[in-house]
């Protein structure tokens, strides 16, 4: 394989100093014997040498110029500095990434209903326990609430909060169960369960019943006794 002159050029100081590898020894050996102008400069290179060496007393000319093992060991620097930035690098990425994944989970908000996707479904399973559903999320807390109506019977209102990292990992298609009401006496007097996207417990029961009455476009409903 022919390398560009500029790279064969780069790499003769470290064969002219024999701490080249093998494989780019023998790439500039090759390229040597092709080519006059990097042989001529190689030439000049190694009679510079020669004249340097020659001026230096006999102590000193282990020293003239970096050795093996000065070379290898700024190599060996050089590769824990490597080794170290890419780990600090690493590290503030793993750091990064905890941290976003805790905003995201602390960062919790009110379920809204879609009546697209139909994200909150009620249903009544046929042991009589009243169960909600909630779909590509996770709810993080439900508030569920009582109250009755003019005609006697009752009605469960309840709200659900969740989480922008639950929004993130859950798929659409999956959902998560809440029991909205158990089968005891209270169940028979349900006649309707209502979804409120405000947060339920930030109401008193006057309040809620205030509201109920004055908005009811504020309330889903979601079920219904035939």
């Amino acid at each position: 394989m022919k390398y560009p002159c500029a790279i064969i050029n780069d790499l003769l100081p470290l064969y002219a100093d024999g701490v080249c590898s093998k494989e780019s020894r023998q790439a500039v050996m090759e390229h040597l014997k092709d080519c006059a102008c990097c042989r001529k400069e190689y030439e000049k290179m190694e009679q510079y040498a020669a004249q340097t060496t020659n001026h230096y007393p006999a102590e000193a000319k282990s020293t003239a110029f970096i050795g093996t093992d000065s070379l290898a060991k700024v190599r060996r620097e050089l590769l824990v500095k490597r080794i170290l930035t890419a780990a600090a690098a690493a590290l503030i990425v793993i750091g990064l990434a905890a941290g976003t994944g805790i905003f995201m989970k602390n960062n919790v908000h009110s379920v809204v209903y879609n009546p697209d996707t139909q994200n909150i479904q009620v249903v009544q399973q046929s042991d009589g326990d009243m169960i909600a559903r909630l779909y590509g999320t996770e709810w993080e807390s439900v508030y569920s609430r009582t109250i009755e109506l003019e005609d006697g019977q009752n009605a469960v209102v309840f709200s659900m909060t969740s989480s922008s990292w639950n929004d993130l990992v859950i798929g659409e298609n999956t959902a998560s169960e809440y029991l909205i009401a158990g089968n005891g006496k209270d169940v028979g007097l349900v006649s309707q369960v209502y979804f409120l996207s405000q947060p339920v417990n930030e109401l008193s029961y006057d309040q809620l019943v205030k509201l109920f009455a004055n908005h009811p476009e504020q309330f889903t409903l979601l079920w219904e006794k035939e």
